[in-house]
């Protein structure tokens, strides 16, 4: 394959975590549209629409599966630690391996493997940060518990910093080669 041939990898791995974000994003809405609009009196009265009478009873008279008796609240309140403690871990997991100072071997790494490494540790990054998220959402759909929103909003803030954009490989590249990539046109 020729190199005007070549698919950009940094764009193919921005389809992959949009589409870990749109996973995200769209059971969540589904989780919300289950929980809140069906328990709703003016959407979800379950006798007109035909309804079965498991969720009749389960989730439009309470607002979750588990509403009521906030046996499963543990499970909102668990996920939202996750959710907030897997951000450190995928912002650790995302970044450059720091050398001291840069050997010969480092300098013959070429750019396409330094892509690489990029590219999987941000996938491994979002990867981490999408499991609380989607435990948030599988919560609330539970619980019905709002506080498990927390672990949703936080996955998908900590996904989009590891979303990955030839911007950040340059910095990233930067970093991993010894260089600062901070540092002002005028100090080049």
């Amino acid at each position: 394959m020729s190199e005007a041939q070549r698919p950009d990898p940094i764009r193919s791995m921005q389809v992959i975590h949009a589409a870990l974000i749109a996973g995200v994003v769209l059971f969540t809405i589904v989780a919300t549209v289950l929980v809140f609009a069906l328990a709703s009196p003016v959407l979800g009265a379950a006798e007109d629409a035909g309804a079965p009478e498991a969720v009749e009873t389960d989730v439009v008279e309470g607002g979750g599966i588990d509403a009521g008796t906030g046996s499963l609240d543990v499970l909102a309140y668990g996920a939202a630690v996750l959710g907030v403690s897997a951000v450190p871990v995928a912002m650790l997991m995302s970044r450059p391996t720091r050398r001291a100072r840069p050997s010969e071997e480092a300098a013959d790494i070429s750019e396409d493997a330094a892509q690489q490494e990029f590219l999987k540790k941000r996938l491994i990054g979002a990867a981490v940060l999408e499991g609380p998220a989607l435990l948030g959402a599988v919560a609330l759909l539970l619980t019905g518990n709002v506080f498990s929103y927390v672990a949703v909003v936080v996955g998908l803030a900590g996904m989009m910093l590891v979303f990955p954009t030839e911007r950040r490989f340059r910095a990233w590249n930067g970093a991993e080669q010894g260089r600062n990539p901070y540092r002002t046109i005028q100090e080049r």
